[in-house]
């Protein structure tokens, strides 16, 4: 990605997000607001940063399990710093889609191959999706009310469903029929040819479909001798979805705020698997907009703008400030200490 266009990307997310958390903040914070605040348990932020702490170290697992299931080796601090990076780029990119090539990047200049950088990221995405998806199925039959007597948010969830439906059988189809993409690269090549991008458009198509190939032979091992790998892989998921739809009802407990953990489980779930689907870097301004629609019945009004910060904060801004820190140190070795085809440790 060129540096001026992420620059660009960093802005925007970085304009949506202050203006959004403004706004609310500016439309919900009263006096009380600080009386409230007055009442708080500091000591509740610790169990919350302790489920942002969790999230990441189980990615880091996730990813080494994961690499281990494809015949490959990665330290398992650079797991962790990996998911880190790819938790930044996934911040400040539309769709929250810029995570994914840099990882398969980074695992390839860390010795493990496109094809098979390619299946890891593949099966995390599918493994977490299907947590994602299980949990908003299973919220959208506790609140459907909520979510059918709110125009927006309703033809905002079936959209959301749409697209996931899409992606997943585009992705599908790649993996079992992979030489049925073959005219996808040949126009896909064409285009980053006519944007100086790729210099031969045949030789494109064929290393794509070589990757391709390649992601699918990695996958089989999962189903194989990596099932253990996979199994684990699936664990490390679902102990990472737990603590994500669990940082609210903390954050809310900590706040004063009386919440039943099935609610804010739910309402938790539901705003995961919207704010996925968000065109803005990072689902900024339009997360916070989701947010609120769906907390405005669980939570005072006064307390709505202080909880979605938090929330943004330990969910995502202290996680992705520890990938920027990666991001920048990886990439500062690449161009100024290691050449082409020699791996990058970081």
């Amino acid at each position: 990605m060129k540096s001026s266009v992420f620059a660009k990307q960093f802005a925007v997310f970085s304009m949506l997000s202050l203006v959004a958390l403004s706004l609310i903040m500016c439309f919900t914070v009263n006096e009380h607001t600080v009386n409230a605040l007055k009442q708080t348990r500091p000591d509740y932020l610790l169990y919350v940063l302790g489920l942002c702490i969790a999230d990441l170290v189980l990615d880091g697992f996730r990813n080494y399990f994961l690499v281990l299931g494809v015949k490959g080796r990665l330290p398992f601090w650079t797991s962790i710093r990996l998911s880190a990076m790819s938790i930044f780029m996934n911040l400040v990119t539309p769709f929250s889609v810029g995570g994914h090539p840099t990882m398969i990047y980074a695992l390839n200049r860390n010795g493990i191959k496109t094809g098979r950088g390619t299946s890891v990221v593949i099966t995390k995405l599918v493994t977490m999706s299907l947590f994602v998806i299980g949990g908003a199925m299973l919220s959208l039959i506790l609140y459907r009310d909520l979510i059918t007597s709110v125009p927006a948010l309703r033809a905002t969830f079936l959209l959301s469903g749409i697209l996931f439906v899409l992606l997943l059988a585009i992705g599908l189809w790649g993996i079992l029929f992979p030489r049925m993409l073959s005219a996808v690269f040949v126009a896909f090549g064409r285009l980053l040819h006519a944007l100086r991008i790729v210099r031969h458009p045949d030789s494109f198509k064929g290393r794509m479909l070589k990757q391709v190939l390649l992601a699918r032979n990695s996958l089989q091992h999962y189903f194989g001798k990596g099932f253990g790998c996979l199994f684990a892989a699936i664990l490390c998921s679902c102990g990472m979805y737990m603590a994500q739809v669990s940082m609210l009802g903390v954050i809310l407990s900590g706040l004063g705020v009386s919440v039943l953990y099935v609610e804010g489980f739910a309402l938790s779930a539901l705003l995961l698997f919207l704010i996925s689907f968000v065109p803005t870097p990072g689902a900024s301004g339009l997360g916070e907009a989701i947010f609120v629609v769906l907390f405005a019945g669980a939570v005072p009004r006064y307390m709505l703008g202080v909880t979605v910060l938090l929330w943004r904060i330990f969910y995502q801004y202290l996680p992705a400030s520890f990938g920027a820190f990666v991001f920048v140190r990886f990439f500062s070795r690449l161009l100024v200490k290691k050449p082409d085809g020699q791996p990058v440790r970081f």
